[in-house]
């Protein structure tokens, strides 16, 4: 792949920064900006292979400027990726944000964003090919109680970018967005600032905004570091056919995906109340409601570890196949929730793939909603026991995991097979999480093409407790086979897997390398 020359606005902190970052750490050509001359320093000082530069998106000059200086460095070429990151939060209750406060938010986040993207599209309109990532925010798609400034300004952006994107289609320019969920950023810290300016004794909120550090701490505990949203950034930028929308991590999607499901008034009943927006400012959601929500999110953050073989005589039904992942949906018998199953090759041997799901330690930087995960104790070279710490978003609680993981080789296969059933286990933490079972997990991989690739079939069936409709269960699991094989691509592709020593003993005891 040839290096791109990616421009990325608001590049000093959180989510531009990692991505600046993470693109120039792949090879390509980096041009981070910012407002502050000292932070931008401190980057350059970061990663050598990065170009800095000022600009501040509010300032037309210093968007020309700019401008001149991207058209020297590249011959007159331009940009090839435009990435529009750079934004901020005013929190508070709708009514209390002034004039003034809400038209910075507009500067910034709409107005800012559409000079920049004038600046810079002329020049890829006539080479009849670029990138256009407006990075938005869940945010965008779903707003909450106190998020009404900002997420209008998200709004904003996504019908700008909807509307850019069928507009520069014909000329080669692909427009993608970006929708964040909680990401574990300085963005929160600026929001916190933005809402003092509205707290007061006098306030008709005062009582739900003196919550707000509460509130911080549940949104600090679901936040996930910004890799995934890089990982976005970089597919929408490289990708020979890239997406109109990239949400991430999945857990975003799925509280939004569940509150849009809901009707309307049960979706604002359980927001006001976890929100303390009440008369009782503290009284829970009716548990139908709560129980519905807390398992259709918690149906998907367990799908990287629930699964369940072939069984009965239902028959897989294949229902989408993109970027050679083919995703396939079974009936099970006696049961009201549908399987999924994922299937794709992966680009390196058997072994790395391997390591990749036997490397506990870093299931993280792969499984969505994985806080934690540790190996408990080892029982042999081919099975041990594993806890593992799941971040659930606001309103849930966390949960955890204990399993019993065992590896099994069938040489004349050519397969190794990694599955995970729930145990019991004296070593097992009591964090006060809410414990989860797992009724079976299984990953197999297939060697194939004389040991260069991998093929991973891997299988989801998770029947959770409670009086929970099937369908909201079934609707978010759905992506799961698509969503666990294009990770496992991206994590097996990393020149950092940890290499298991035992794991290779075993297949080439078993003439796995023969």
């Amino acid at each position: 792949m040839n290096p791109l020359t990616i421009l990325i606005t608001g590049a000093t902190s959180g989510i531009g920064r990692h991505a600046a970052l993470h693109l120039a750490a792949r090879g390509h050509r980096v041009i981070a900006t910012g407002r502050s001359e000292a932070a931008l320093a401190e980057l350059a000082a970061t990663e050598a292979r990065l170009v800095t530069l000022r600009l501040d998106v509010t300032d037309a000059a210093s968007i020309e400027g700019a401008q001149r200086a991207v058209l020297a460095m590249t011959g007159g070429d331009g940009l090839d990726v435009l990435v529009n990151n750079a934004g901020y939060g005013a929190l508070g209750p709708t009514e209390s944000i002034s004039d003034a406060d809400l038209r910075a938010q507009y500067e910034v986040n709409v107005f800012g964003l559409m000079a920049v993207t004038r600046a810079f599209l002329p020049r890829m309109r006539e080479r009849g090919r670029g990138r256009v990532i407006n990075v938005s925010s869940v945010g965008g798609l779903y707003t909450m109680p106190f998020f009404g400034v900002y997420s209008s300004t998200k709004y904003a952006v996504e019908s700008l970018s909807d509307a850019l994107r069928l507009e520069l289609a014909p000329f080669g320019v692909h427009v993608s967005l970006i929708e964040p969920g909680v990401i574990e950023t300085g963005f929160t810290d600026r929001s916190m600032k933005e809402a003092e300016k509205t707290r007061g004794p006098d306030s008709p909120y005062a009582n739900v905004l003196a919550r707000a550090e509460e509130l911080r701490k549940m949104s600090d505990r679901t936040a996930v570091g910004p890799e995934c949203i890089s990982r976005a950034i970089e597919s929408a930028a490289t990708s020979r056919r890239p997406r109109a929308r990239y949400v991430a991590p999945l857990r975003a999607q799925l509280m939004v995906g569940c509150l849009r499901a809901l009707p309307t008034r049960w979706a604002d009943l359980l927001v006001r109340q976890v929100m303390g927006l009440t008369r009782r400012r503290l009284a829970l959601a009716p548990r139908a409601m709560a129980v519905a929500a807390m398992v259709a999110v918690l149906a998907v953050a367990l799908a990287s570890s629930v699964s369940l073989a072939d069984s009965g005589a239902a028959s897989w039904q294949r229902v989408r196949t993109e970027d050679g992942i083919v995703v396939s949906r079974k009936e099970v018998p006696g049961s009201p929730f549908v399987a999924f199953r994922g299937e794709g090759d992966v680009d390196a041997p058997i072994l790395t793939v391997g390591n990749v799901l036997v490397d506990v330690a870093h299931e993280k930087d792969w499984i969505d909603s994985v806080v934690e995960a540790r190996v408990l104790h080892k029982v042999s070279a081919t099975e041990y026991i594993m806890y593992s710490h799941l971040g659930m978003p606001i309103p849930l609680s966390d949960r955890d995991l204990v399993t019993d993981v065992t590896l099994t080789l069938d040489a004349a296969a050519r397969t190794l097979t990694v599955r995970m059933r729930s145990v019991s286990d004296p070593a097992a933490p009591q964090n006060g999480y809410i414990r989860s079972q797992l009724e079976d997990s299984v990953f197999v991989l297939a060697s194939i093409e004389g040991g260069k690739r991998t093929h991973v079939t891997a299988e989801i069936h998770c029947d959770p407790s409670g009086s929970v409709p099937a369908w909201i269960v079934n609707l978010f699991q759905r992506n799961w086979g698509y969503n666990t094989i294009a990770s496992l691509r991206r994590q097996a592709a990393k020149p950092t897997v940890p290499a298991h020593p035992e794991l290779a003993a075993m297949l080439e005891e078993k003439g796995f390398f023969n």
